[in-house]
């Protein structure tokens, strides 16, 4: 199953609640227990929890599971997450291996990173969107990566052309 706390998150991340009061909660949810996550992912709320709310919550989640709803945009999130830090640690190599170069040769060695870095990124993004028969609405996950890599892809063409 899907970790709730991640659920709450996400949650925070898309209620439009001003920044200040997704901090506050997000520091709130760093510290909370597990049965207050469960509250807050059913209710919306935070609080103290007894035993007895506690084994109610329980037999919410197991009848709704609210955290298939979120699952595709956990697994986007990651995805996003893993492919940008792929796609920065070639920069990171661009700049030491072209720092020497100048001019349409300093260009030209970027444009190889960057087409590189881009490739990575794809790559990233495909592995990832496997994961996306573990959520809800698997087409819909997969649409968005998709559309994603299809972007990229144009991007490639860009700076390919660029090369030549």
């Amino acid at each position: 199953m899907i970790n709730l706390r991640l659920v709450a998150y996400l949650m925070v991340y898309e209620s439009n609640l001003s920044k200040p009061a997704k901090l506050q909660l997000v520091n709130f949810l760093k510290e909370a227990t597990e049965p207050q996550i469960k509250l807050f992912v059913v209710e919306g709320r935070v609080g103290n929890v007894s035993q007895k709310q506690e084994l109610e919550l329980d037999s919410i989640l197991e009848v709704a599971p609210i955290a298939a709803y979120y699952a595709s945009s956990i697994v986007w999130g990651a995805a996003i997450g893993l492919a940008m830090k792929a796609f920065n640690k070639y920069f990171g190599e661009a700049a030491k291996a072209c720092a020497e170069k100048r001019g349409r040769e300093k260009k030209l060695c970027m444009n190889v990173y960057t087409v590189r870095a881009y490739q990575q990124k794809i790559t990233v993004l495909k592995t990832e969107a496997g994961k996306c028969n573990q959520t809800a609405d698997p087409k819909k996950c997969s649409e968005k990566f998709i559309k994603n890599i299809k972007v990229i892809e144009k991007q490639l063409i860009k700076i390919r052309s660029k090369m030549l």
